[in-house]
Protein backbone atom coordinates (compact mmCIF):
# COMPACT_ATOMS: atom_id res chain seq x y z
CA UNK A 1 0.00 0.00 0.00
CA UNK A 2 2.84 2.44 0.81
CA UNK A 3 4.48 1.78 -2.55
CA UNK A 4 1.22 2.65 -4.33
CA UNK A 5 0.85 5.84 -2.29
CA UNK A 6 4.45 6.83 -3.06
CA UNK A 7 3.80 6.24 -6.76
CA UNK A 8 0.71 8.46 -6.67
CA UNK A 9 2.60 11.21 -4.84
CA UNK A 10 5.37 11.12 -7.48
CA UNK A 11 2.80 11.28 -10.29
CA UNK A 12 1.12 14.27 -8.63
CA UNK A 13 4.47 16.00 -8.10
CA UNK A 14 5.43 15.46 -11.74
CA UNK A 15 2.09 16.86 -12.94
CA UNK A 16 2.44 19.87 -10.65
CA UNK A 17 6.00 20.48 -11.83
CA UNK A 18 4.90 20.40 -15.46
CA UNK A 19 2.09 22.86 -14.77
CA UNK A 20 4.47 25.24 -13.02
CA UNK A 21 6.93 24.99 -15.91
CA UNK A 22 4.14 25.63 -18.43
CA UNK A 23 2.98 28.74 -16.55
CA UNK A 24 6.56 30.00 -16.21
CA UNK A 25 7.12 29.50 -19.94
CA UNK A 26 3.95 31.41 -20.80
CA UNK A 27 4.95 34.23 -18.42
CA UNK A 28 8.42 34.55 -19.96
CA UNK A 29 7.00 34.38 -23.47
CA UNK A 30 4.62 37.20 -22.53
CA UNK A 31 7.52 39.28 -21.24
CA UNK A 32 9.42 38.77 -24.49
CA UNK A 33 6.35 39.66 -26.53
CA UNK A 34 5.78 42.78 -24.43
CA UNK A 35 9.41 43.80 -24.83
CA UNK A 36 9.13 43.35 -28.59
CA UNK A 37 5.95 45.44 -28.68
CA UNK A 38 7.83 48.28 -26.99
CA UNK A 39 10.76 48.15 -29.46
CA UNK A 40 10.60 51.45 -31.41
CA UNK A 41 12.99 50.26 -34.12
CA UNK A 42 10.39 48.01 -35.72
CA UNK A 43 12.74 45.04 -35.76
CA UNK A 44 10.31 42.83 -33.87
CA UNK A 45 7.65 42.89 -36.60
CA UNK A 46 10.15 42.75 -39.44
CA UNK A 47 11.60 39.48 -38.20
CA UNK A 48 8.14 37.85 -38.14
CA UNK A 49 7.16 38.91 -41.66
CA UNK A 50 7.97 36.90 -44.74
CA UNK A 51 10.46 38.54 -47.10
CA UNK A 52 9.12 40.12 -50.28
CA UNK A 53 10.09 38.37 -53.48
Amino acid sequence: MKARMDELVFILARMLGRQIAREEFERRLGEIDTANDNDPSGRSTASREEPDE
